[in-house]
């Protein structure tokens, strides 16, 4: 991965007023506002030595920071009334270890803090942790630890409708580097224990992303070593399709690159992946959800800048398949523009392409779900059968059980389908013999009284 890209986030709120973060080469924490017109209103240094930051906007137009100091303080502020109220989460040790990726998640009232560290003694040894808040107190937990090398590389996250966490990243498994998946359960707050590869050759695999769209649809690019060549790779796990919980890798135009991670977002119904390789940027775009992709639009990188911009709006709309996190671009003091979809050209953004990228509204629709409520307004009425009706509201609670959280030895959410799906069809065996053995009564009955 090309380590000159600078980083930038770029966020929009509701009545179209923007924001732009970023670390100076000074160290400081720049803050920019920008009017409704685009044009830059008010810079900032929010703090200065700041070694990482991230940040975040809620649904009601609160804009989240957080940022770690040279010194070890991981501050956390939120900016009211034009100021930031800050407060610190914790102070890490940066004398004796290496901080990186600091990422910063908001789910309804649900914060969450990501970043990766490593030992100074022991720097091929990496290590995920995970801080989230209550109602008073930041806990910490480590998600997991990978020999990676000392150059870590980005991981990445998104969430699904439910606010579960989906995290993808790059790991050294001997002398070869593979893509490991894991995600967090919202409901009983735990990660899967054993993060899944899904890297699947013995060849080398770099710059994984993840992306989940309006669908759930779970999609992951990197790229893998092919003939001295690192070649764009894809896969997807879909919770709807015939290979529902099982990833599928899907064929992509061919396209080679080693120092730009690809992206991908959703626009309009349709999904893009935007990626640099030979001196282009290409677009590549699939109509149905990532089962098939055309290359749509490449242009010639020339002397452009790049920069990779995170890319947050809480802009609400009867239209929710839209979703970006992140843009190619670049932001200089007058500007920002974006390398995006449908025209790879520059495009200001004045010519207002954030207001089509919308965060995915939460909705509840899943089918496990509507199946739980399903069984849940089922009345039986009590008769001579009660073992068997007491059988049927065994599996009811089992199922219940098995829809708010996933026991500690599963590996994937595949699991917990699987046993809804045998739990339901023993409650349809048990109800169809019910219905037999009342027959028979009735018939019986019918006799004796003749």
């Amino acid at each position: 991965m090309n380590k000159n890209i600078q980083e930038y986030t770029y966020i929009q709120d509701s009545l179209n007023q923007s924001f732009i973060f970023y670390v100076d080469k000074q160290h400081n924490l720049i803050f920019n506002e920008l009017k409704t017109d685009n044009n830059y209103t008010n810079t900032k240094i929010v703090k200065s030595n700041v070694a990482d930051f991230a940040a975040n906007i809620d649904k009601n137009n609160k804009l989240h920071l957080l940022y770690l100091l040279n010194s070890g303080e991981l501050i956390y502020a939120v900016y009211l009334n034009k100021t930031w109220e800050e407060n610190v989460v914790r102070k890490l040790d940066p004398r004796s270890n290496r901080y990186k990726y600091l990422n910063l998640f908001i789910h309804e009232s649900h914060i969450s803090i990501f970043y990766a560290f490593t030992n100074i003694i022991n720097t091929n040894l990496w290590s995920i942790e995970h801080i989230t808040k209550d109602s008073t107190y930041w806990s910490k937990k480590t998600i997991l630890s990978v020999f990676s090398g000392k150059n870590f590389t980005p991981f990445y996250l998104d969430k699904d409708k439910f606010g579960n966490i989906f995290l993808i990243y790059r790991a050294k498994e001997y002398t070869t580097n593979h893509i490991y998946y894991t995600f967090y359960n919202i409901f009983n707050k735990e990660w899967v224990k054993a993060p899944a590869k899904i890297s699947s050759s013995e060849i080398d695999n770099i710059s994984p992303y993840l992306f989940i769209d309006s669908r759930d649809n779970i999609h992951v690019l990197w790229y893998s070593l092919d003939d001295n060549d690192y070649l764009l790779t894809y896969k997807q796990l879909s919770p709807m399709r015939q290979s529902k919980y099982h990833w599928t890798e899907i064929n992509l135009p061919k396209i080679t690159n080693s120092s730009y991670p690809p992206i991908m977002f959703e626009k309009n119904n349709k999904l893009y992946i935007v990626c640099i390789g030979e001196d282009k940027i290409h677009c590549l775009v699939s109509e149905n959800y990532g089962l098939n992709w055309n290359l749509e639009n490449e242009v010639s990188l020339n002397d452009r800048p790049i920069h990779l911009i995170k890319h947050f709006c809480n802009i609400t709309s009867t239209n929710i398949h839209n979703k970006i996190h992140h843009c190619y671009g670049s932001i200089n003091d007058d500007h920002i523009y974006f390398y995006l979809g449908e025209n790879l050209n520059e495009q200001s953004i004045t010519d207002k392409i954030s207001s089509s990228f919308l965060e995915n509204e939460q909705q509840v629709n899943s089918n496990l779900v509507e199946q739980k409520e399903q069984i849940n307004t089922q009345n039986i009425e009590e008769d001579p059968l009660m073992n068997l009706k007491n059988d049927i509201v065994e599996n009811q609670n089992e199922l219940i059980n098995a829809l708010n959280s996933i026991e500690e030895n599963s590996t994937s959410l595949k699991e917990v389908i699987d046993t809804i799906t045998n739990i339901q069809k023993d409650i349809e065996v048990i109800k169809e013999k019910i219905t037999t053995i009342e027959k028979n009564q009735n018939t019986k009955k019918k006799l004796f009284n003749f």
